[in-house]
């Protein structure tokens, strides 16, 4: 029955991993393509905090299992 009940939990808990793994893998390149100082965002987080924050267009990136990634800085609250 062990061995029966391991590969369960395995796959019941794949997917949390997963979204970690890709959370930490997008944040580590962003974090390698950054200034100092500077809050480095994404389009997904861009758009998500709408006309509320001034952004500054940056460069793409390309994150490994994603493709390139348009990423702002954040500068200012309106």
């Amino acid at each position: 029955m062990q061995v029966k009940l391991l590969p369960e939990l395995l796959v019941k808990k794949k997917p949390v991993f997963d979204l970690w793994c890709d959370a930490v893998n997008t944040a580590s390149r962003m974090e390698s393509h950054g200034e100092a100082g500077k809050i480095h965002v994404s389009e997904t987080f861009r758009q998500q905090l709408g006309d509320r924050f001034i952004f500054e267009e940056r460069c793409t990136i390309t994150v490994k299992g994603k493709g390139t990634m348009q990423t702002y800085f954040l500068l200012a609250e309106r």
